[in-house]
């Protein structure tokens, strides 16, 4: 029998699954509602798509049944905007580690085929979790070795895959955290979704379950818990509320989940810090006002389509109303969240209301102002998108300071060279015309063509 037989289907398309970018696994129902939904559904409204998997039916659980869990799971997903969720139907409390619960994990992986994938914490209170978390990362490993097989719910074998990296959400226990997610906008759409699990939960309007044995997540306290927890990891990082996170290996980079924006991120414990905000704002820190030798500072804000929290924003511009004129500010592509709008379309005052934010802060900066526009600004290869950075090229010129310069020009890839002294050039590449555009009115694409073969 195939692995994927073994899983309860439960939402949305149940026989077809579609590859997502970020799947969250729980041991527990429940589990991925009170500790990562926030995170969830704040890259579900970036344009990302996420799928669930619950390894068991919380069977065991004090309040409810198995079935009322499903349902109510099934409830949550709807809320959350997932593109699925299934269970693995592993016996609650009782499952192990075996071979046979690698593969049913695996053969899901494999089936979704995830960036990304957010995992029951490393340790904590439940001993369901730690457990679930190594079972969790085995299974990613595993899903990348060929000659391991596994099945379709059709029965054909299924190609390996690996996930690029795997984090595991904080739970019960107070963990310090490898890094945090602001969930500020959704703190309360977080709270919804738990509330889905009224079986559990204190929800006063669901009286079926006021008769139930009281457990220590049941009161009306525990409510008041999951918000100061989230305060709590919020605070550490500057936000009103925050998911904690931690990872079992370092990380190689965060670009899959778009992260440079919409996490602070702290590695306490570690000796590797990816700060791309603190970053921006630490270089001329790094190098102090009273350096004669240094001939240009350099920041460097990328992924601008997500607006930072204000704490940041005001010390980038506190940053920049100290620097000298020896600073260059640049906007590392990614101003728009799919290409500049047509003007007159529902995202055109969102759109441009984002991009004069930007362009307030670099009237801040005494020196230069680069812009270079990032995949998202070429609508990410779609057609329109060289027109789409034509109008943000347009729109940007027309509104900004007059040391701001856009590059490359007329959305063509040829090298924009700026000469800052005898020892120092700035040459400004935009690769994304590269991958995207066939115009011939770049001098550089016509040289290409016209050149002979050594």
């Amino acid at each position: 029998m195939s692995e994927m037989s073994y899983l309860r289907r439960l939402l949305v398309n149940p026989t077809t699954l579609q590859k997502i970018d970020i799947l969250a696994i729980g041991v527990h129902p429940d589990d991925v509602e009170l500790s990562c939904s926030g995170t969830l559904l704040r890259h579900i409204r970036m344009g990302k798509t996420v799928g669930l998997l619950d390894l068991t039916r919380g069977e065991l659980g004090t309040r409810g049944t198995a079935d009322i869990r499903d349902q109510e799971a099934l409830d949550a997903a709807r809320l959350m905007g997932a593109a699925f969720r299934w269970n693995a139907n592993m016996a609650d409390g009782f499952f192990q580690h075996t071979p046979e619960n690698v593969k049913k994990i695996a053969s899901f992986i494999r089936a979704s085929q995830p960036d990304i994938v957010l995992a029951n914490a490393l340790s904590d209170r439940h001993p369901d979790h730690g457990r679930a978390a190594k079972l969790t990362a085995d299974a990613c490993f595993y899903s990348g070795l060929a000659k391991i097989e596994t099945f379709d719910a059709d029965g054909f074998p299924q190609a390996p895959w690996r996930p690029k990296a795997i984090y595991h959400y904080i739970q019960d226990n107070n963990l310090t955290p490898d890094f945090v997610v602001d969930i500020t906008e959704f703190i309360d759409r977080k709270m919804e979704l738990v509330l889905a699990f009224k079986s559990q939960f204190y929800v006063p309007e669901a009286t079926e379950y006021a008769q139930e044995a009281s457990t220590p997540i049941s009161g009306a306290q525990f409510r008041n818990f999951l918000r100061a927890k989230a305060a709590t990891y919020g605070r550490i990082a500057g936000f009103d509320f925050a998911e904690g996170f931690n990872v079992a290996r370092t990380l190689r980079h965060i670009e899959p989940l778009r992260f440079s924006l919409t996490m602070y991120i702290l590695r306490v414990s570690k000796v590797v810090a990816y700060l791309c905000w603190a970053l921006c704002v630490s270089l001329p820190i790094m190098a102090q006002q009273g350096d004669k030798n240094l001939v240009q500072r350099l920041l460097i804000v990328g992924d601008a389509d997500g607006m930072p929290h204000a704490a940041l924003w005001q010390h980038l511009q506190q940053t920049l109303d100290t620097c000298p004129a020896s600073t260059t500010l640049v906007w590392m592509g990614d101003l728009t969240r799919q290409g500049m709008p047509l003007p007159g379309s529902k995202e055109y005052a969102t759109t441009t209301s984002h991009i004069d934010s930007l362009l307030a802060l670099s009237h801040h900066c005494p020196g230069r102002t680069w812009v270079i526009p990032g995949d998202k600004d070429w609508q990410r290869g779609l057609p329109g998108g060289m027109a789409a950075v034509n109008r943000l090229e347009d729109y940007i010129l027309a509104q900004a300071p007059p040391a701001l310069q856009f590059a490359p020009h007329n959305a063509c890839g040829d090298p924009t060279v700026w000469k800052v002294d005898k020892d120092l050039v700035f040459i400004f590449i935009d690769s994304q015309w590269w991958l995207q555009s066939l115009d011939d009115r770049c001098q550089y694409r016509q040289r290409l063509r016209h050149q002979k073969p050594q």
